[in-house]
């Protein structure tokens, strides 16, 4: 909330401070959450007489297609701002001079001159960033209340035998959360966790100025991002079903094989608004399909694995998925959009590959052999 607030008056002394403050808020707030819907889905599993893994799965998808549509809402809400009074204005931005297709998509550098002097670019009026602001804080007082006198108590729920209980102290849980990364199946994770947190940057930031804004102006980012909310919430919610049918391996890897498709298209394609606009909303809708299936899975996933210390699990499934946005923006500034594909596409490689090993390892066969 202080950062959505900073926004009226946005300077490096208010944004920082208040972005320190959401990192600070966010990894409690995810952990907490992660190991309430694994609290609940372990107490549904049993009342049901069912595999904790598949409704652990079921319960996540549910959990992020709500979610999700705040892509949808959230980026409602922006386009219609920004687009207020578009049609009185010149429209002739969309057929600026022709080093747009030299200088947008793969070949974008942020910083450079030719970036600046974009007038795609061209940050929207004050009014409009204090009333997309004053709406998304008036939306966060809401649900702030609503978890305040809503959401009932964990510790109903305690069970026995949990290692990290709901009580246990900061420096013990942190502890644990460091030991945990001597177990080799958590190391085999780490590259598609970090993956996770540079890929989302990469859509979240460079997606969107590099090859929306760039070429098509910032009032259209919304529309393009609400097929990817659209597309994530429906996915989210069939994948948490469809696990059963297919299993989870077969699930990530047609997910890589989609996304890898997505990440070549972005190297090849050069972003035209007026005669490729559908292929915006169609990259923008199979990158939802494609980060439903990592939400779900990696989530449900570190649930399983390390019965009994999830919520140390889920604590370094936060940390090193934020290592990935720390390392995604420090170098986003500085490098161009050939190059971070590169990183995308590496890291994705090697992160699959990883993934694949701990699903072989974590076959009955294996274990028995143990």
């Amino acid at each position: 909330m202080p950062y959505i607030a900073a926004q009226a008056y946005a300077k490096f002394y208010t944004l920082v401070p208040a972005a320190l403050l959401v990192g600070l808020g966010a990894g409690p707030l995810w952990c907490s959450q992660s190991v309430y819907i694994k609290t609940l889905a372990e107490v549904y599993a049993e009342h049901e007489g069912r595999p904790t893994d598949t409704i652990l799965a079921r319960f996540f998808g549910i959990f992020f297609t709500f979610y999700q549509t705040s892509e949808v809402w959230g980026n409602l809400i922006s386009s219609s701002v920004f687009s207020a009074d578009k049609s009185h204005e010149d429209n002739s931005n969309i057929n600026i001079s022709t080093h747009i297709s030299e200088t947008c998509g793969y070949n974008f550098c942020p910083g450079s001159e030719a970036t600046e002097s974009n007038p795609n670019l061209e940050r929207p009026a004050n009014e409009k960033i204090y009333t997309v602001a004053g709406i998304y804080l008036s939306c966060m007082i809401l649900a702030s209340f609503i978890i305040s006198f809503g959401v009932t108590s964990l510790k109903r729920y305690n069970k026995e035998g949990s290692t990290i209980s709901a009580e246990v102290s900061g420096v013990r849980l942190m502890a644990v959360t460091v030991e945990q990364l001597s177990d080799h199946r958590l190391l085999l994770l780490l590259p598609l966790t970090v993956w996770m947190g540079i890929e989302q940057v990469f859509r979240g930031a460079d997606y969107t100025s590099g090859y929306v804004s760039c070429s098509w102006g910032i009032s259209n980012i919304g529309y393009v991002l609400i097929c990817y909310g659209v597309t994530n919430s429906l996915a989210s919610l069939s994948t948490g079903y469809l696990v059963k049918l297919t299993g989870r391996l077969l699930m990530v890897l047609s997910a890589t094989v989609i996304q890898i498709g997505v990440t070549v298209t972005l190297y090849v394609w050069t972003p035209d608004p007026v005669n490729s606009s559908a292929v915006f909303f169609v990259i923008s809708g199979l990158w939802g399909i494609t980060d439903a299936v990592w939400l779900v899975q990696m989530n449900a996933l570190y649930g399983t694995l390390f019965q009994g210390n999830e919520t140390a699990a889920y604590c370094n499934y936060r940390t090193w998925k934020s290592v990935g946005f720390i390392v995604a923006y420090a170098y986003s500034p500085k490098l161009c959009a050939n190059v971070k594909l590169h990183i995308v596409l590496t890291m994705l490689i090697i992160g699959t590959v990883g993934f694949c090993i701990v699903e072989w390892l974590s076959r009955p066969h294996i274990k028995d052999k143990k």
